[in-house]
């Protein structure tokens, strides 16, 4: 579990755009490649966050910590913005082959998030192995998107939101 991911004054601004969901909610459609988990939506509109957050990501400080951890680069390919809505619940599954790494922050309002709506890691389908805590500016990097079973092991309750800022990282080719 990590904390503190994004700066404070990063972290705000992603907390005001999910909340902004209510008064802008044509910018945060369903796409098609989730009608089979109805109720995660992804934002699309137009505030730059998504690029900041990417940019922090591929600045050298948090280069240079990715690198001493994995022992090699790697460079954020793009950044989602999601908002799972109450009754929402992604089974256990692999990612798409698109992408080797992801970091998923959580970005919920600091006075308004319930804890149990973390990721869960599994040993198989139906035998969680640990679930992380839904906290505001936490996460986790994944290293092995297309092996590690996980999901959300509990519904979203009704009268919460759970947002997440949600990068993708592959391997940075050498020349």
């Amino acid at each position: 579990m990590l904390g503190d991911i994004l700066p404070q004054t990063l972290y705000a601004e992603a907390v005001a755009l999910f909340n902004s969901y209510a008064d802008q909610p044509e910018n945060w459609p369903s796409p098609p490649e989730f009608a089979h988990q109805p109720g995660r939506l992804v934002y699309n509109g137009s505030c730059d966050l998504a690029q900041q957050v990417q940019a922090l990501a591929n600045a050298e400080e948090m280069q240079a910590q990715l690198t001493e951890v994995l022992g090699f680069s790697v460079n954020c390919s793009g950044v989602s913005l999601w908002i799972d809505l109450p009754g929402y619940q992604i089974h256990p599954h692999y990612d798409s082959p698109g992408f080797e790494y992801s970091l998923q922050i959580y970005a919920p309002d600091v006075n308004h998030y319930f804890r149990v709506i973390g990721t869960c890691c599994y040993t198989e389908p139906t035998k969680p192995m640990f679930e992380l805590a839904y906290m505001p500016n936490t996460g986790y990097f994944m290293d092995r998107t297309q092996t590690i079973l996980h999901g959300l092991n509990h519904h979203i309750p009704e009268g919460y939101t759970r947002h997440s800022i949600y990068l993708r990282f592959n391997k940075t080719q050498t020349q």
